[in-house]
């Protein structure tokens, strides 16, 4: 009877291990050195974790009451969090309380850490933190002289022009006609550090000589935009997906771009957190990015004017 109970308790707590690994909360790290929590995990669960950009609760909320994931399970809110930044070498956030912070036009509830304040810089990202030994890994552009950028910039460039055409023809606009034809740019190329599998996400650009004002400037360029990802097959080839073309100009109104955070996984699923941004905007996403599509599983707002 013995023996049969021996493996019976094994395999209950191999699973309460495993289900506590797999139970996790995201949050952003900001330049200020606040954290603003926004993705919730559990079980193979997805959930908002924390108030929104704009959602402001009545009274004035503290740790204790704040409208929260630790909260509804009837827990406490984490005061050791594991941080991942590129202008920090801290591996690790002690908070002190709850702090109100700005984000676009918007206020945010984020948690007051004793992370010292980093001045942005144009080549700055956000950071990452989690409540728990998730492994974080991570995103690094592709270096252009690498063979992979070349072998995307050639994807890329070879898909450009008809995806450009249907996006002027979704938007009934005349397509730009100059010749020569402006050459692509690949912008960034983005994977998971160190990794030749990784999913890769990009942003590329053809600017035009014609100029939206006055006619004729070059002040003010005519642009198309395109972003979107490239997920490698079992035989090694490319394949683009998930793009996203924008009709724009100097100003960029019209374009949502991204800048992907870190990625993680949790069994054999990949995970990518990214912080999506346009015109006095952003969100935090988090997505999957698999063939045949690539989801956004959480989407949390984080600011507009």
């Amino acid at each position: 009877m013995r023996k049969a109970i021996l493996p019976a308790c094994l395999a209950i707590m191999i699973a309460s291990i495993s289900a506590q690994s797999e139970r996790f909360v995201l949050a952003i790290v900001r330049f200020d050195g606040r954290l603003v929590p926004f993705a919730a995990y559990n079980g193979g669960q997805w959930d908002r974790a924390w108030p929104e950009a704009d959602e402001q609760p009545a009274g004035t909320p503290t740790l204790d009451t704040i409208a929260s994931v630790w909260r509804r399970a009837g827990q406490e809110v984490p005061l050791v969090w594991r941080v991942m930044t590129g202008w920090n070498s801290a591996t690790a956030a002690r908070i002190g309380g709850l702090a109100r912070v700005n984000s676009h036009c918007s206020e945010q509830l984020a948690l007051a850490s004793d992370l010292p304040s980093h001045e942005w810089k144009e080549t700055d990202r956000f950071g990452v933190a989690t409540d728990s030994d998730l492994q974080l890994v991570p995103i690094e552009l592709v270096d252009r002289a690498n063979v992979l950028w070349q072998t995307a910039a050639q994807l890329i460039t070879a898909r450009f022009s008809a995806l450009e055409s249907a996006q002027a023809r979704l938007e009934r606009r005349d397509p730009v006609r100059e010749r020569p034809t402006p050459p692509v740019e690949v912008k960034a190329l983005y994977r998971e550090a160190g990794s030749i599998q990784s999913p890769l996400q990009f942003l590329a650009e053809r600017r035009y000589r014609e100029s939206v004002y006055p006619p004729g400037s070059p002040e003010c360029p005519v642009r198309t935009i395109v972003s979107g990802w490239l997920l490698p097959a079992s035989s090694g080839r490319l394949t683009l997906t998930n793009a996203a073309v924008f009709l724009t100009d100097c100003e960029g109104v019209e374009v949502t771009d991204t800048n992907p955070l870190a990625a993680f996984k949790v069994g054999d699923r990949r995970f990518w957190i990214v912080q999506e941004y346009g015109y006095e905007r952003e969100a935090y996403l988090i997505v999957e990015p698999t063939l045949p599509e690539i989801r956004t599983v959480l989407g949390a707002f984080g600011g507009a004017c």
